[in-house]
Formats: C-alpha cells, structure tokens, sequence
C-alpha cells in the first residue's frame, strides 16, 4: 500500500526534520523560514521536544512537536503542527494533536498552548475541535489552550 501512513515518536532525524520544515514552509503563515532558521529550528526541535510524526513513502509527513519541560507550572507547547500538502484531508494532523494531547495528559500537565494564526480558518478549526479555546488574538495570531486532564467530545 503507498499511501500507508505510519505513526512514530521521536525518530526523525534533524535532516529529516530540516528537509520537512522546508517542503512545508509555505504552508506557514508568514512562512516559517521568514520567523526562523529552519536548520536551527530542526535541531531545536530534535533536541528539545518530543515529536510526533507521520511517515508515507519513507517521508516525514506530518509533524507535531510539543515543549513538554515545563514541569513546575505545569503547560507544555505545542511548537510545530505540518503536514505535507500531498497528505492533506486524511486526519494527519488531527492523530498527532491527539497523541500528544495523551501524552501531556499522561504526563500530568495542566494545559497545552499553541499559536496559530488567525487566517488559518482549517487549522483553528481543527484546533478547536480537539478542545483548543482562544486565549487572546494580537496582531493576526491567535493564542490558544487546552485544559488537560479532562474529555473532550469530538
């Protein structure tokens, strides 16, 4: 089956990272590589969080990275949510939000946060139907979080 999609934690290599930050760059708003190094970011990222991926055809495509080193107040990050354009509309993104939202829980944090910007309609969306509510909005990005520790209807 080619369209096989695999689910991992943590096995990407920073090129692998590097080289799927790059095919999905201009899916960022502003793009990705406009706000950092994208060598610098992947290697953040591989060294500093813990990822979950999606694999097809031997590649990366998707990625959720998430700063869980928060311990004493308790909120992880969610830094980084792509997927490829190629793999769109197959529930990429929603599985990796969903296993991460399990581990921040399992973990015992109280919230997760992340950004996105506001003419993202889809990823929003998606947001909020994993339970994501808007904190504040400035400048066209959106802070978002979720409670953990609780059941979310889908």
């Amino acid at each position: 089956m080619t369209n096989q999609i695999i689910f991992s934690r943590d096995t990407a290599t920073v090129e692998q990272l590097c080289e799927h930050l790059d095919e999905c760059d201009d899916s960022f708003i502003p793009p990705l590589s406009s706000r950092v190094k994208i060598p610098v970011y992947a290697n953040k990222l591989h060294t500093e969080t813990i990822r979950f991926e999606a694999w097809g055809r031997q590649a990366l495509v998707g990625l959720v990275a998430s700063y869980q080193n928060d311990p004493n107040n308790r909120h992880a990050f969610i830094s980084n949510v792509s997927v490829l354009t190629a793999w769109r509309g197959r529930g990429i993104a929603g599985a990796l939000l969903d296993q991460c939202i399990e581990e921040a829980t399992r973990a015992h944090f109280s919230v997760l946060v992340l950004e996105v910007s506001l003419s993202q309609s889809a990823a929003v969306s998606l947001y909020e139907q994993r339970g994501f509510k808007e904190l504040s909005a400035t400048g066209g990005v959106c802070k978002m979080h979720r409670p953990l520790g609780c059941r979310i209807n889908e």
